[in-house]
């Protein structure tokens, strides 16, 4: 059994004050178990934190650059559309150009290079063997007769029509007629408006 006993310290005095009392060791259990408490919600608050830290700075990255992206998209867009009207207006000099050209070429055709132009169209049109009746004006005659003679292989009779004008020609066949004139083969030989290429 357990005998309880009384010591008697010397003197009468308390024991020294390195010795801890039983409340001052509960205290210092619950003063640690508070501090351990306390560091790992801080630590977990610190987690929290730095996990939305990130969050936020991925979302202002995304952010930054949809916008770069959006501002980089109009700026080509606006280019793009600038390019293409520049292409445009190039395309229509180009082809007013090239229509003055080709006015002024045919403008300074003398009387007899108009009619061998005609002749020549008439040739492309009907085969050289094919029998044919050529009506001309009267004053285109003699200049028409030379060309024939020039052309054996043709078998086209020359006839004067004095209704037609200088720069016109009609060529009868069996198949029907053609009537063919300056002004008409001009608009033939003139270019077709260019039209850019829309994207």
């Amino acid at each position: 059994m357990w005998t309880l006993r009384k010591i008697t310290l010397l003197n009468g005095n308390e024991p020294p004050a390195l010795l801890l009392r039983a409340e001052q060791i509960v205290r210092h259990q619950q003063a640690e178990a508070i501090l351990a408490a306390a560091q790992q919600q801080a630590q977990q608050i610190l987690a929290a934190a730095q996990q939305q830290a990130e969050q936020t700075i991925a979302q202002q990255r995304e952010q930054c650059e949809n916008q770069f992206w959006q501002q980089a998209e109009t700026v080509f867009s606006d280019w793009q559309q600038q390019r293409e009207q520049d292409e445009q207006q190039l395309v229509t000099l180009a082809g007013q150009l090239l229509n003055q050209a080709m006015g002024q070429l045919l403008h300074d055709f003398t009387p007899e290079q108009r009619f061998r132009a005609l002749l020549q169209q008439l040739l492309r049109q009907h085969p050289r063997q094919q029998q044919a009746t050529l009506y001309c004006n009267g004053r285109q005659r003699e200049a028409i007769e030379t060309w024939l003679a020039q052309q054996p292989q043709l078998s086209w009779q020359l006839s004067s029509d004095e209704q037609l004008t200088a720069d016109q020609l009609r060529l009868v066949t069996g198949q029907g007629e053609l009537h063919i004139g300056w002004s008409s083969l001009c608009q033939q030989l003139a270019p077709a408006p260019i039209v850019a290429e829309q994207n």
